[in-house]
């Protein structure tokens, strides 16, 4: 099946979830440029080139990647300079500076992202997960995300998360978008047991949607947001 979502409801929807969960949505007409270019985007990049995907530019992050990064109050922001330099790349002291600028936890989203409803909605599933995972985790589930289990619990969900959107909003097959997502997967720098654990993760959600089962978390509420603004949505499992 697919939903056509129109842009204007999509963009809507993002912002009332948004505000639900209490996180400051960035879309791309409304980035503020200094913290955009100067802070969120590079270290973004960095963390790509930590995780041993160096081809990637300052310019692909910004025109293609879509992030959350958590606002970290007060104390909590000295814990993130522990973190120690990743291939030379001084991680923890770069995401210091970019988080203190942040009064509560931010999800840019792409312009990528944005050019149509299905994908917007579809990158917000996966980026309102793991904004419910800095909600649930803290600074510990931030500082985790640098070890391969750590990324694993992250995306392992995030990624149930975007199969639910692809499937239920562009229709795509459900084995064949679970391989795509393995092959994304496979470019976050884990060890094999983390890699295999999130692909579980993925395929668990596979077989839920499979077997005809209502899929939680934000996806559950988009649907909700789809149903309350008009579109049918009579095929999604409740």
């Amino acid at each position: 099946m697919t939903i056509p979502v129109p842009l204007p409801l999509a963009r809507r929807i993002a912002s009332d979830l948004a505000n639900r969960h209490d996180v400051t949505l960035l879309f791309p007409d409304t980035f503020p440029d200094s913290l955009v270019s100067d802070a969120l985007v590079p270290i973004v990049t960095l963390a790509y080139h930590a995780g041993g995907n160096t081809r990637i530019t300052k310019a692909q992050v910004d025109q293609s990647v879509s992030f959350t990064l958590p606002g970290v109050p007060g104390v909590a922001l000295d814990l993130l300079s522990l973190i120690p330099p990743v291939y030379g790349i001084p991680v923890g002291t770069v995401l210091r500076g970019a988080c203190a600028s942040l009064k509560r936890t931010v999800i840019r989203l792409s312009p990528d992202a944005c050019t149509a409803g299905g994908e917007l909605l579809t990158t917000l599933c996966h980026e309102l997960a793991h904004a419910a995972g800095i909600e649930r985790n803290g600074i510990a589930g931030t500082l985790a995300y640098v070890v391969p289990e750590g990324r694993a619990g992250a995306e392992g969900p995030a990624y149930g998360q975007t199969l639910a959107g692809m499937v239920y909003l562009s229709g795509a097959d459900v084995r064949t978008a679970v391989t795509q997502i393995k092959a994304i997967i496979g470019g976050y720098a884990m060890d094999a047991a983390a890699e295999t654990l999130t692909g579980l993760m993925v395929d668990q959600t596979a077989a839920s949607i499979e077997a005809g089962a209502a899929i939680g978390g934000p996806w559950a509420e988009i649907a909700e947001a789809l149903r309350a603004g008009g579109v049918d949505v009579s095929g999604v499992p409740t």
